[in-house]
């Protein structure tokens, strides 16, 4: 509305020439399809998936996911699908390949002898001309197919097979041109992943060029330059599978045996009928936990909120905004592992010894390589860009449990299944904030242990907890 209507009608009344065209990205919507919202249960929070993934990777699939201007299902799955296997499997495999085969430098070349990874010279008119019509995910494509092509071209030469004298010269050629095409795809790459493609130029030893000025016959390094194989460019996510062929054999075995069943006398099949039930139940509970939802249990009281204190705490060794701390929440088993987003708030020396309240029916969630088995409450002001955490009074002890005012301690936490299942998490937290004097309130009730004790956010009022 501003940008088609206010704007236009502010540079006519300003006597400006308007723009010829308006540029609009879609929506960005739930898996489902629905829009984002707190009501449906579906809102991605970019922070905490920054938390989980390289920028690179969210970067990426939001270029790459849907044509620009059209609208896009966020789905955390497919996010990963396609990091794994167009960053990891092809880009990332192709790189650590050529490095690790160089021999720790730039080889010598003799370019007769190979053909070209790909045309660049059409790569390049391809990419301008779909970045010039706002084409970003087009873009991407012609990228990606450029890297599949050298990861083709290479595997047909199978230079690391050329173990003969007489070889030498095609084996260095072919490691030569390897490295070339990386160095160039690094090009194409930079605009959807710089994080990345700054560590490809570093690694072939090579700052970046203009497009224009790259080589189309893959002649832009120097013979004998340093080449660094250091880490790996990408990491695999792991992605939950399932056995759609299983599922399906299972439910048409299912279907088949209730309608043998109906087909049978009554007596017998009654008779029948009791231990294929019982055999069926059994082999359910060892294949999931039985989930049961109260719905008379407040539904504050199905999460396990404890006090917790930071007994140790580490920066993340991949991750450069989480912390990753040893927090005793009071478990016989000792410190539980938690991960959390707050290294640009805190320093290393301000969150050691922090008490603190965190949330231990969780399922366990891998961040970048590490896992952590809870989730620390703050108070978060997007708009001032503050995120600190509730404050405990020393006067709690460790491992007291916290539910908001009036609700009784005898309601059990559900299991950490059944917390995901019936996304208990993501309904509680629609409630959770702080009051106009910064205590921690669920439905406009405190936060409180046993003895009463409340717990404050030391600056925001009004806020979000999350």
């Amino acid at each position: 509305w501003f940008h088609a209507v206010i704007w236009p009608a502010m540079l006519m009344s300003a006597g400006f020439a308007l723009p010829k065209s308006v540029v609009v990205h879609g929506f960005i919507a739930g898996p489902d399809g629905r829009k984002m919202s707190k009501s449906f249960g579906n809102v991605v929070d970019p922070h905490d998936m920054l938390d989980k993934l390289p920028c690179d990777t969210l970067r990426w699939y939001l270029c790459r996911e849907a044509a620009y201007g059209d609208d896009l299902k966020f789905s955390e799955d497919s996010l990963k699908l396609m990091h794994n296997a167009e960053l990891c499997d092809n880009l990332g495999n192709l790189v650590n390949r050529a490095v690790a085969l160089c021999g720790g430098s730039v080889p010598k070349c003799s370019p007769k002898l190979v053909d070209l990874p790909f045309d660049l010279k059409e790569l390049k008119a391809s990419v301008r001309k779909a970045f010039a019509e706002y084409r970003l995910s087009d873009a991407a494509d012609l990228t990606v197919r450029a890297a599949a092509a050298t990861n083709k071209w290479i595997t047909g030469y199978e230079p690391w097979k050329m173990k003969d004298e007489a070889k030498a010269e095609l084996r260095a050629t072919c490691l030569r041109m390897l490295l070339e095409a990386v160095y160039v795809l690094a090009h194409f790459f930079a605009a959807f992943i710089p994080t990345a493609a700054e560590a490809i130029f570093k690694k072939v030893g090579q700052a970046p060029r203009p497009i224009p000025e790259l080589s189309d016959q893959f002649q832009n390094l120097t013979e004998g330059k340093e080449v660094k194989s250091s880490s790996v460019l990408f990491s695999v996510f792991e992605v939950q599978k399932v056995d759609v062929a299983a599922a399906t054999a299972e439910k048409q075995a299912q279907k088949e045996a209730n309608a043998k069943a109906k087909a049978e006398p009554k007596a017998k099949g009654k008779a029948e009928a009791k231990p294929k039930a019982e055999a069926q139940s059994k082999k359910g509970k060892k294949e999931k936990v039985e989930i049961k939802d109260d719905p008379n249990q407040p539904l504050f009281s199905k999460l396990d909120v404890r006090v917790g204190k930071i007994v140790k705490a580490e920066n993340h060794p991949d991750a450069e905004r989480l912390f990753v701390e040893q927090i005793d929440v009071g478990d016989p088993e000792g410190p539980r592992q938690v991960i959390s987003g707050l290294r640009e708030h805190y320093s290393l020396e301000e969150f050691e010894g922090k008490r603190l309240l965190v949330i231990c029916n969780l399922m366990p969630a891998k961040m970048r390589g590490v896992t952590s088995h809870g989730m620390v409450l703050c108070a978060k002001n997007p708009e001032k860009k503050v995120v600190e955490l509730i404050a405990v009074p020393e006067s709690c002890a460790i491992g007291d449990r916290v539910l908001p005012e009036g609700i009784e301690g005898s309601w059990a936490p559900f299991p950490k299944e059944a917390v995901k299942e019936l996304q208990v998490w993501e309904n509680v937290v629609k409630e959770l904030k702080t009051s106009d004097d910064r205590v921690a309130c669920f439905a406009g009730k405190p936060l409180v242990t046993a003895k009463g004790e409340k717990f404050l956010a030391p600056t925001q009022p009004g806020v979000e907890i999350g």
